[in-house]
């Protein structure tokens, strides 16, 4: 990612200023926020707004998602920002972007007329570089990591999913090994390169990705004798009335 963003000294009068974390959580927000509109899986993402999730920012700026929330949630109480959730992801766009940057708006703006083609202007993004306005996770390593912490977290939290799997793999603690493998591969660029490769691909199962993962003696992680000893069975004491020796005959 390249490029800068504008930031004036008033911003040592803004009322969070004093706040460290939600000075970090909006100079995060200005840093993603796209410089020119764009699409994304045919959602219009205009300029000042970009796609993310609380996971996502967590990861960025080391915030729990917790504080992230509440940074989040402040700054909308401020109209600083407005926020859309869906069970995807979460768009967020900065109510007076242009007024931050205007200075750039002009710059961006005179490198896309100059950038035009026969006929053709080309849609310009200083985030990415990237020439394309139909943006998917092949093409933007943010998107897949957002969709790969999204997607394994659904799995980490399915209850069928884990006991199915420490099933078939006993003695493995699925839950650790499903973190480990996103930790040191599956959110890293090198996943996300190897993934985009495959021209056939363009959706990815992480559910089959993750029950690799499980099986991978680089991701196993095996739970403490502790873990493993068998939890005592419960004696269910049952009247049997053909015994019942207080029967009346």
């Amino acid at each position: 990612m390249e490029g800068w963003i504008k930031l004036h000294r008033a911003f040592l009068e803004w009322q969070w200023f004093s706040n460290y974390k939600m000075v970090s959580v909006f100079i995060y927000c200005l840093l993603k926020a796209n410089h020119n509109g764009k699409f994304w899986q045919t959602i219009e993402i205009n300029r000042g707004s970009f796609i993310t999730s609380l996971d996502h920012i967590s990861v960025d700026t080391g915030l729990s998602v917790h504080v992230v929330r509440n940074c989040l949630d402040k700054l909308k109480q401020t109209k600083e920002i407005e926020v859309k959730t869906t069970n995807k992801f979460t768009l967020i766009t900065i109510c007076k972007y242009d007024t931050y940057q205007q200075e750039n708006a002009q710059k961006e703006s005179e490198r896309a007329n100059n950038g035009q083609t026969t006929g053709k202007q080309r849609a310009t993004n200083k985030n990415d570089k990237n020439d394309n306005n139909l943006i998917t996770w092949k093409n933007d390593f943010e998107i897949y990591k957002n969709e790969c912490l999204i997607e394994c977290r659904k799995l980490y939290n399915d209850k069928e999913f884990i006991a199915e799997q420490s099933h078939l793999n006993p003695n493995v603690n699925v839950k650790l090994s499903i973190e480990k493998a996103i930790k040191n591969y599956w959110e890293t660029e090198a996943a996300w390169d190897k993934k985009r490769k495959d021209k056939k691909l363009q959706k990815i199962n992480w559910k089959s990705t993750m029950k690799n993962a499980i099986s991978s003696p680089m991701n196993r992680t095996y739970l403490t004798k502790q873990e493993q000893e068998p939890k005592p069975m419960e004696v269910l004491h049952i009247e049997d009335p053909i015994f019942n020796k207080n029967k009346p005959y």
